[in-house]
């Protein structure tokens, strides 16, 4: 099995992506509004869990070469919560 290492090159390339998919999922997030009922709804919690899972790996400061984030009961609350207010 390959053993992957963090590094500064590692840790940034992760860091860039993060930040590419955070401005990713902002400008389609005006999306949800244009689709109606139940597909809508589910669209936000996509961009919130999309969102979260972002936040998840910047807390862990990029080191997702070593530890997985992961999404608990609260993390679920929370997108619950921004979704009503998208």
């Amino acid at each position: 099995m390959l053993s992957l290492q963090r590094n500064a090159s590692t840790t940034a390339l992760i860091a860039a992506s993060v930040r590419s998919a955070r401005a990713l999922m902002r400008k389609g997030a005006p999306l949800v509004k244009k689709v109606p009922g139940r597909g809508g709804w589910e669209l936000r919690l996509v961009v919130q869990g999309g969102l979260r899972i972002l936040d998840k790996i910047e807390a862990l400061d990029f080191n997702t070469l070593q530890q997985r984030p992961k999404l608990g009961p609260w993390d679920v609350a929370v997108m619950g919560w921004r979704t009503l207010w998208m």
